[in-house]
């Protein structure tokens, strides 16, 4: 089964953890490395079906629920691959500094786009993922991934 080095969310990867009283400690979930090893569940996917609306905008939100999940590739199952695609996280952060045309944010079935490096998202992450397009388009996008253990499973 592989394993995947993953960021310690207990330290936030600095190996170390501080009490109440201000003493410093060797973090115990990842022996001070900051990092610490998770392996595959199995495999997962996030399938996000849209239709354009008059608007010409739809904007989705999904949230990934109980478990982390190591996101590999991104693929796009449309007939008119100029819908423009930009998601954006719980944090804020987005996927790219303006919407990009799905045929240049996701790949294909048979060829679908890397995530380099991987992406974690953490259990309760929030996408919101908005195309925009001609009203009536219609297309699925999927990011394409690993379900991992829990920390105390691996």
């Amino acid at each position: 089964m592989k394993r995947h080095k993953l960021p310690c969310k207990q330290c936030n990867t600095s190996g170390a953890v501080q009490s109440p009283s201000g003493q410093i400690y060797t973090c115990s979930n990842c022996g001070g490395t900051g990092q610490v090893d998770r392996r595959e569940v199995s495999p997962w996917d996030l399938v996000f079906e849209y239709t354009i609306p008059a608007g010409g905008s739809v904007p989705v939100s999904v949230t990934i629920l109980d478990f982390d999940v190591l996101a590999k590739w991104l693929v796009a199952y449309t007939a008119t691959p100029t819908d423009k695609v930009l998601v954006t996280d719980n944090n804020g952060r987005q996927w790219g500094n303006a919407p990009q045309q799905l045929q240049n944010f996701a790949g294909s079935g048979q060829l679908p786009f890397p995530l380099q490096p991987n992406l974690l998202l953490a259990r309760n992450t929030n996408l919101t993922i908005t195309v925009t397009g001609t009203s009536g388009h219609t297309g699925e996008i999927v990011i394409r991934g690993i379900k991992l253990a829990d920390e105390a499973e691996s």
